[in-house]
């Protein structure tokens, strides 16, 4: 069959279901490589009025069914599925024998939908990334997509995050990763959905990292993770030599906390490269601490420290440790309370230093110092 002779057969799935064909899927039905690649995004500008919905999806699946041994990437992403999508994409993908990629984040996919997908994707030894963020999975949903930690050593990244799932999902998803799994490399568990504090899930969080030697990328946004949190995390991380990004935005982290962090990155095991500290409550003492931290560590190149509360004060002593370090390359601090002291001196920074970018810039304006935020990409 032709690519002319599959738009055909999706246009006549279409009539028969009495829906109007997509546009962008005739497109890529009459222009295809070889490959076979399903992305349709429904943030693109071109789609954004014509999202996939479960009743768009039927004539699709259908029609591209008997090229599923070609297809390698499934971007759905920024749809309107729901299960009865997900149920009827199982079908598709079950036969996708070569599929290393399928993204469906921020969809509508619920429970359901995500078991049906787990059963399509149980033949499928050659996925690589699996991109379930922004649905509606919950705990049911992530239990059964855990199951393939146990079974597809292919698999490298997984993003779950933002999925209503709470502690009993984090728990199973932190016990593979410390007793079975040692190939996972990128896991977002973000937002997830307590019931009592998230200090309770740290332990787990502790026990996986100290023992897993795979994982490099590991997002925990909104867990509640707070000082007593973070400080167990940073003593099992002790035992870490493999996690190079690690993303606490958003957890409640104090002064404490950022002792706690900071010891890490003194200690000399440290192999993070990115680290996301920001939305906390970091203030002028925890600053104090990341500088010094700062003076030392070498393998630190990111760090994000924007909306933490950090006073002048603070903000001077971030700028004192920075002037011994020559390792940092990007730094974001937007959003806290600068001053022309903390101003002038990163102002210096920003003179002396190459090959360096903040996510602001400090200009004169008669006679004295101001500031304006800058979009960089992390």
């Amino acid at each position: 069959m032709t690519t002319h002779e599959l738009a055909i057969k999706y246009t006549t799935e279409c009539k028969l279901l009495n829906i109007l064909p997509h546009q962008a899927i005739l497109t890529q039905f009459n222009n295809s490589s070889p490959t076979m690649d399903l992305i349709i995004r429904g943030n693109d500008k071109i789609n954004f009025h014509q999202r996939i919905q479960d009743t768009t999806l039927f004539p699709i699946v259908t029609a591209l069914k008997p090229f599923a041994q070609q297809i390698i990437i499934i971007d759905l992403s920024y749809n309107q599925i729901q299960d009865d999508g997900a149920n009827k994409l199982g079908d598709l993908i079950k036969d996708a024998i070569s599929l290393k990629v399928l993204i469906l984040k921020s969809n509508s996919i619920g429970p359901t939908g995500a078991k049906s997908l787990r059963k399509a994707l149980k033949m499928v030894s050659t996925i690589e990334e699996l991109d379930l963020s922004n649905n509606f999975i919950k705990t049911d949903g992530s239990m059964s997509l855990t199951k393939l930690l146990f079974t597809h050593t292919n698999l490298h990244k997984l993003d779950l995050g933002n999925n209503e799932i709470d502690h009993d999902g984090i728990i199973a998803i932190t016990s593979v990763m410390n007793l079975t799994n040692n190939t996972l490399r990128e896991l977002n568990l973000n937002s997830p959905l307590y019931n009592s504090i998230g200090q309770e899930m740290c332990i787990h969080l502790g026990k996986m990292l100290a023992s897993n030697n795979s994982l490099k990328r590991l997002s925990l946004q909104k867990h509640k993770i707070r000082c007593d949190g973070l400080y167990i995390i940073s003593e099992h991380l002790l035992d870490n030599n493999t996690l190079e990004v690690f993303d606490l935005s958003a957890n409640e982290i104090g002064v404490e906390g950022c002792t706690a962090i900071g010891k890490y990155l003194t200690s000399g095991k440290c192999v993070l490269n990115t680290l996301y500290l920001s939305s906390n409550r970091t203030g002028d003492l925890g600053a104090k601490s990341l500088a010094f931290a700062l003076e030392s560590n070498k393998s630190l190149k990111v760090l994000t420290l924007n909306y933490n509360r950090i006073n002048d004060l603070g903000l001077c002593l971030l700028a004192e440790g920075l002037d011994s370090n020559n390792s940092l390359l990007c730094l974001t601090l937007f959003g806290n309370n600068f001053a022309q002291k903390s101003m002038g001196m990163f102002a210096k920074l920003q003179g002396s230093r190459k090959n360096w970018s903040t996510d602001f810039q400090i200009y004169m304006v008669d006679s004295s110092f101001d500031m304006a935020k800058i979009d960089i990409q992390l």
